[in-house]
């Protein structure tokens, strides 16, 4: 069983939802890195489990500093995400929704290809360097879901030792 999670700072200024396990520490850590629609109760349910399977998680946000998120739903940003980026394949799939939902849609994937995604890495090693500090915490792996892979593995990059890597 896990305790319960909670959304903390965990990095920096750096918000995010941690869940810790109920035995006592120190706990292997997971490192949970969101997918392209952000921080949502799906992966708040995900780190819960890893928390009940004796793991302390944190996921990062990594889109609280950037407002633009904010402004889309979040199921137009899952279909903006699956899009991709050529703007010449789009108009087949968008075809298959209202036209406000296409518009919303079509501005999700303006968002997603316009956002700072080489800054979100600075979120998710703040992060890891919350947990290294954490007496309570013995080794680090990483969990990344779809563009959370890519920064799970830049996190190798900066130099951040992992015990483990999940992608």
């Amino acid at each position: 069983m896990a305790r319960t999670g909670e959304w903390t700072q965990i990095g920096g200024d750096v918000p995010g939802f941690v869940a810790g396990p109920a035995g006592p520490p120190p706990w292997p850590a997971l490192l949970v890195v969101h997918a392209a629609m952000g921080l949502d109760h799906h992966i708040e349910a995900l780190c819960a489990r890893f928390a009940e399977d004796g793991y302390y998680t944190a996921c990062p946000d990594i889109y609280a500093p950037d407002p633009g998120f904010k402004q889309h739903r979040h199921d137009d940003l899952a279909i903006a995400a699956h899009l991709g980026a050529d703007a010449a394949k789009h108009q087949a799939a968008l075809a298959r929704y209202p036209a406000d939902q296409q518009a919303r849609i079509v501005k999700a994937r303006e968002w997603m290809n316009a956002r700072q995604g080489h800054t979100y890495i600075n979120n998710v090693r703040a992060a890891y360097d919350r947990l290294s500090r954490q007496s309570t915490i013995r080794a680090i792996g990483t969990i990344g879901f779809c563009m959370g892979w890519r920064l799970g593995g830049e996190l190798v990059v900066t130099g951040a030792p992992r015990a483990a890597g999940f992608i």
